[in-house]
């Protein structure tokens, strides 16, 4: 890590400018964990002193969850991440339960009753990034030659999704009928 990425580390952290962390970093020879123990003590508890002094209210929590209760710097970052991040993390959590639901589930191809081919929704997902309409058009077609699909799994294989599906079986059976009149 060089210098200067230990500054903004520091800066980020704890709310203080580049030139008290640089500062910091010198006094202790650039030694990240001694830099930021000496942030917290001469800077980070004075600015809650202070606020809490003018407000007359309790001192807050600590701004920075990477200092524990008695004062000490935690290193391990990915228990404790930055409040900065947390939009990120929300947006991770989201998208690896989104992935678990794709990878737990499976659509099912059934041709005349039989399950002719079992992938993980996943794979579908996979597809429409390349051409939604193009497998759209495709799913679509394939029904008008007895082809259905089901959803199966614990969070999709519901009445609620596999419904929609009927209908639009029923939908392609029923326009079948009317062009082949």
């Amino acid at each position: 890590m060089t210098n200067a990425e230990m500054v903004e580390k520091i800066v980020n952290r704890t709310g203080i400018t580049a030139e008290q962390a640089e500062e910091a970093l010198k006094k202790y020879d650039w030694d990240l964990l001694e830099a930021m123990i000496y942030v917290e003590q001469t800077y980070v508890q004075k600015a809650d002193s202070a606020s809490s002094f003018t407000t007359n209210q309790p001192a807050a929590e600590p701004q920075n969850p990477n200092f524990s209760d008695d004062g000490k710097f935690n290193i391990n970052e990915e228990k404790q991440p930055r409040s900065e991040d947390s939009s990120n993390s929300n947006f991770g959590k989201t998208l690896k339960y989104l992935i678990n639901i794709s990878l737990s589930n499976t659509i099912s191809v059934i041709h005349n009753g039989n399950e002719v081919l079992t992938v993980p929704v996943l794979v579908l997902i996979i597809l429409m990034f390349s051409s939604i309409s193009t497998v759209f058009m495709v799913m679509f077609i394939a029904m008008f030659f007895d082809v259905s699909y089901c959803f199966k799994g614990s969070e999709l294989g519901n009445d609620r999704f596999n419904g929609v599906l009927s209908r639009i079986y029923a939908f392609a059976q029923n326009l079948k009928s009317i062009l082949v009149k």
